[in-house]
């Protein structure tokens, strides 16, 4: 390896990609406190291919020396020691971290963020509505209806429930928020979408990756 210290992105344990590298101690530091330092989205991701996934950030090293022993906890509280399979790396530090999630905007056919979706959502003064189906969130203003696409249903509730907060928190008062919880409601709103030009066969899916 070209350096002696990494700082590394890994995903449920398995390196991810190297995010800084250098020959300095001091610079590798530096570079980790401010990767730590940055604030945690307000909407995660927390599936990556079909599966959960956790994040964790380390500032490790190739040089034989011995250093703490390190350890993270998982979901359930267990904890679990740092180490690599091989001898080439020592773990230095190791730290939790956090990826933000894209949400699919159908209206430009891209990916976007959560403050991206959040300014389209309370833009304007007029009355709206959000409402979920499955793994869809839409906005709706007048008779116009933008939808979101998630990676699956519990994504999509945990982004409503993240948009409704902030928009609650921020006063927005003209906005407001239905989820879809009743068979009535749901077949009202497939036939309201499939006129707003939403094909059937995606508003059933359940997830989409």
């Amino acid at each position: 390896m070209d350096k002696k210290y990494y700082i590394v992105l890994f995903s449920n344990r398995k390196k991810r990609r190297v995010l800084f590298k250098t020959n300095v101690i001091q610079n590798a530091q530096k570079k980790y406190k401010e990767f730590l330092k940055k604030e945690k989205p307000l909407f995660h991701q927390v599936y990556r291919n079909k599966v959960k996934v956790r994040y964790e950030i380390a500032l490790v090293t190739n040089l034989s020396m011995e250093y703490p022993e390190l350890f993270s906890k998982d979901e359930f509280g267990r904890s679990t020691k740092a180490e690599f399979t091989s001898g080439e790396f020592s773990f230095i530090e190791l730290d939790n971290f956090y990826m933000e999630e894209k949400i699919y905007d159908h209206s430009s056919e891209s990916f976007i963020y959560f403050d991206e979706l959040y300014k389209k959502v309370v833009r304007g003064q007029e009355f709206k509505q959000v409402f979920t189906l499955n793994t869809k969130l839409f906005l709706q203003k007048d008779e116009t209806i933008i939808g979101f696409s998630l990676k699956n249903i519990e994504d999509c509730q945990r982004l409503f429930t993240v948009l409704r907060k902030e928009c609650i928190n921020n006063g927005f008062g003209n906005i407001m928020f239905v989820q879809d919880f009743s068979t009535a409601q749901r077949k009202d709103l497939y036939g309201l979408l499939q006129k707003n030009g939403f094909p059937k066969e995606s508003l059933y899916k359940h997830y989409s990756y």
